[in-house]
């Protein structure tokens, strides 16, 4: 046979030939019904699986909350610092909580090509002393010890594994209705949506 190899199928054709299909929450099971129907009775959820081990690390937490002792309430983000995951509407809200709770930290952890971007929006709005920007940590046990809040401001997420993570070390969430809203994390019940 002469000529280019056929091309490999994509999208619809591979969802069509799938005996299964894997997705991480309720919410994309939906979506993908809505979308393709025919995947009806073929699609399994598998959330991602969190070691709720490694996360009451407590001793570490203390260390962290007494570098930042100038503060008395501590709002954590831990996140790839893309623009999906809109960490400046996390720092427009601190904005206007730090002028009536002025001594409110935004710890966010993270890096990523948003990096300078998020710096510059903390420098202009002059929150140095309320926000601050750490290098991403595989362990994040001391971070949710060490936090009065969890806030998540994603325009979209497939699960949010860190939600998930800051509710097992009993952090209060709140979170843009993405990933796990709604699903593992009810407004009003574990958290805020």
């Amino acid at each position: 046979r002469r000529g280019p190899p056929p091309k490999a199928p994509r999208g619809r054709d591979e969802l069509r030939r799938a005996a299964r299909v894997r997705v991480v929450s309720e919410r994309i099971r939906r979506s993908l019904l809505a979308r393709f129907p025919y995947l009806a009775g073929r699609i399994d959820i598998l959330p991602i699986f969190i070691d709720v081990s490694r996360l009451a690390d407590k001793v570490a937490g203390g260390e962290i909350r007494s570098h930042y002792s100038d503060h008395d309430f501590l709002i954590l983000m831990a996140s790839r610092l893309t623009r999906e995951k809109n960490i400046p509407l996390a720092i427009e809200a601190i904005r206007g909580i730090v002028a009536r709770y002025p001594k409110t930290l935004l710890l966010v952890v993270g890096e990523g090509p948003e990096r300078e971007r998020i710096q510059l929006l903390i420098a202009n709005y002059q929150l140095q002393k309320n926000v601050v920007v750490e290098a991403w940590s595989d362990n994040l046990a001391p971070y949710y010890q060490a936090a009065d809040l969890y806030l998540l401001t994603s325009n979209y997420e497939g699960y949010s594994r860190t939600a998930i993570e800051a509710m097992v070390a009993g952090v209060p969430v709140v979170m843009t209705d993405v990933g796990i809203a709604g699903e593992f994390l009810k407004d009003g019940e574990e958290g805020n949506v």
